[in-house]
């Protein structure tokens, strides 16, 4: 047992396919270049009774981040919760397939709530569903507020426009 803080380099997981996996679920063919490859794993792991977890887990590559945590019981099945969020060249390439991702947009880059699953040899990195569809509404509800106080601003400078036009 015990603790360590993790750095790995220009490193790949095998299965770790979370580009492919995330264009195939936003209903988009996936660029063909997506991979397994990864620039920087960080992570805060902690051993005890042969699982260990892993906190402030950051994974970055040039197409992707991933921000979260993930455990790993003693039989080696693979379980968390993280952030993915899209390069801005692949956010916009996948708005560009699909208009209505905007939806999905924090920052100007797709970004999701995901689950891990799987092992670490075959790890599966999924959006999570119901967190994903609640982000989609609450940033349409967003929106909506957004044009309506701007068209509530316009109608009320309009409306002191004339009232002060007036002799």
């Amino acid at each position: 047992s015990g603790t360590a803080a993790v750095t790995m380099s220009k490193g790949s997981l095998k299965g770790l396919d979370v580009v492919r996996q995330l264009f195939q679920f936003l209903g988009t063919a996936p660029p063909p270049n997506a991979g397994d490859k990864f620039d920087s794993l960080t992570a805060q792991l902690a051993l005890a009774g042969g699982a260990m977890t892993a906190d402030n887990l950051a994974l970055h590559s040039s197409d992707f981040d991933l921000n979260g945590q993930a455990h790993v019981s003693p039989a080696g099945g693979l379980s968390g919760r993280a952030q993915m969020t899209l390069s801005d060249a692949l956010s916009k390439e996948a708005q560009s397939r699909n208009r209505d991702l905007k939806l999905l947009f924090e920052d100007g880059r797709i970004t999701l709530p995901a689950t891990l699953s799987g092992s670490l040899q075959q790890p599966s990195v999924l959006p999570d569903m119901e967190s994903a569809l609640k982000r989609a509404a609450r940033n349409k509800i967003t929106s909506e507020i957004d044009k309506a106080k701007k068209r509530a601003t316009g109608e009320m400078q309009k409306g002191l426009e004339r009232l002060f036009r007036r002799p």
